[in-house]
């Protein structure tokens, strides 16, 4: 039995790596204790050393953490900005993740990188990228110190931080209206009414284009944007027309095939009506057939019984001519 002295030696053991992994992060090291995948932990009964189970130390004892190296991280940053438009569709999302995890084995040569390893990682830069846009936007951008990697997964994420608000999502950076800048984006009900709210084509217009600022007066909407949205609204309704008329045609070949199909289907109803007349009579024949063979056994079972009859009969003439002859020799 382990005694609660030696438990808390333990303890505190453990605690001090915690202490020493964070001090090797503050000093450019990136041990990041956010990246440990702690399922359970472990005392060494031996030699009283705290083993943290990871994903990947089930198998092999003495991992403790995955270590990302700035090349690393670089790397991983590197590989999903080229895979960044594959990562926000859903369709390709889960085989993006998977061809960068895949790309950057060959740069982990001391531990056995892992996808969830990936995945976390890039979470967590990206979490700590919009936790640095959220401090700019309250507290302003020059008294928020810009993290390691911010620049890197600026130009992926969205246009660098300005003096205009900007509402953080979980993909990017996307600019928002309030009431100093009302003429920054489309009218909301504008948008509505063309359904063009919420479409990625006017998000990337409204970010590709700078919006420029009038000093001490309101800031104004692009006219270009304005044309560019008009535009869309027209093709929009070119190809909704379009549609219709598709739909239209579609409607009428429907119809027609729907009355094509009915005298076909008459036709069937018809000739089946044929063939089950022709059915029963000549169900009516063999039934007429079964009852003339009847007869016919009837009839040869009476010949029989005639021919047996005419025998009786010749049988009973002998016996009377014996008979006769006997009364004649008696008299």
């Amino acid at each position: 039995m382990i005694s609660d002295d030696a438990l808390n030696n333990r303890r505190k053991c453990y605690q001090t790596k915690i202490k020493m992994a964070n001090r090797m992060a503050s000093q450019n090291v990136y041990l990041e204790i956010d990246d440990i995948e702690v399922s359970e932990t472990h005392l060494d009964a031996d030699g009283g050393n705290v083993i943290i189970m990871t994903e990947n130390s089930s198998k092999r004892r003495g991992e403790r953490y995955y270590s990302w190296t700035k090349h690393l991280t670089l790397k991983l940053i590197e590989l999903v900005k080229l895979h960044y438009s594959r990562l926000t569709d859903k369709r390709y999302k889960k085989q993006a993740w998977i061809d960068i995890w895949d790309a950057l084995k060959p740069f982990s040569t001391e531990y056995e990188l892992t996808l969830r390893q990936v995945e976390k990682k890039w979470r967590n830069l990206h979490h700590s990228y919009n936790r640095t846009i959220e401090q700019q936007r309250k507290l302003g951008k020059n008294k928020v110190r810009q993290k390691e990697y911010f620049e890197e997964i600026d130009e992926i994420c969205g246009s660098k931080p300005s003096d205009q608000n900007l509402l953080v999502s979980d993909q990017c950076i996307l600019p928002i209206s309030t009431k100093d800048s009302k003429q920054q984006t489309p009218d909301r009900s504008f948008q509505m009414e063309n359904g063009l709210h919420g479409s990625p084509i006017v998000t990337e217009i409204s970010e590709a284009v700078e919006i420029p600022e009038k000093v001490g007066g309101p800031r104004t909407f692009p006219t270009t944007i304005e044309s560019v949205v008009k535009e869309l609204i027209e093709e929009n309704r070119k190809s909704l027309s379009n549609e219709q008329k598709k739909i239209e045609v579609m409607e009428k070949d429907t119809e027609e095939r729907k009355g094509f199909n009915k005298g076909i289907l008459a036709a069937i109803n018809k000739r089946t009506e044929v063939i089950d007349r022709q059915q029963a009579s000549s169900l009516k024949v063999e039934n007429i057939l079964l009852m003339t063979q009847r007869y016919d056994d009837k009839l040869d079972r009476l010949e029989n019984k005639m021919i047996k009859l005419e025998n009786g009969m010749g049988r009973l003439e002998t016996k009377i001519e014996n008979y006769l002859h006997k009364l004649d020799k008696l008299l």
